[in-house]
């Protein structure tokens, strides 16, 4: 299991280890855009941006106020 204590803490380590993700991930788009037909890659696309888009463009935020300690 992963623990705060294991994790890196110098600069250099953690620039390392973004390096490594952003290269994996350029590696993995560029695969992708090879292997998946664009009607596919688009179909995909348009599903994703559905689920994640917001459905109203109101924010409704509710502060509960306590006055005193209970």
């Amino acid at each position: 299991m992963f623990s705060l204590k294991d994790a890196p803490t110098t600069a250099s380590t953690l620039f390392s280890a973004y390096a490594s993700f952003a290269a994996s991930m350029m590696l993995v788009r560029s695969m992708a855009d090879q292997l998946i037909p664009h009607q596919l890659r688009s179909y995909i696309h348009s599903s994703l941006s559905y689920l994640f888009t917001p459905l109203s463009s109101h924010l409704t935020l509710v502060i509960d106020e306590h006055s005193g300690m209970t």
